[in-house]
């Protein structure tokens, strides 16, 4: 009974510790898609910038053609 009772214990602190790591591989995943969904709106923000300049920069030539 002793030993039954032993393997119960394993049993579960294994199941315990399998669910943890999903949980920690999910909240991961979840980290990791937020910090990729910020970088792309940062992206975003530098092409619109960069755009922004490349007309400036253009006006500029022109006005001192």
């Amino acid at each position: 009974a002793r030993l039954d009772s032993v393997k119960k214990r394993g049993a579960e602190s294994i199941r315990l510790e399998l669910e943890g790591s999903k949980i920690l591989k999910v909240a991961d995943y979840r980290r990791l898609l937020f910090e990729i969904e910020q970088r792309g709106l940062l992206n975003l923000d530098l092409k619109r910038q960069n755009e922004k300049l490349k007309r400036e920069l253009d006006t500029l030539i022109i006005e001192a053609g």
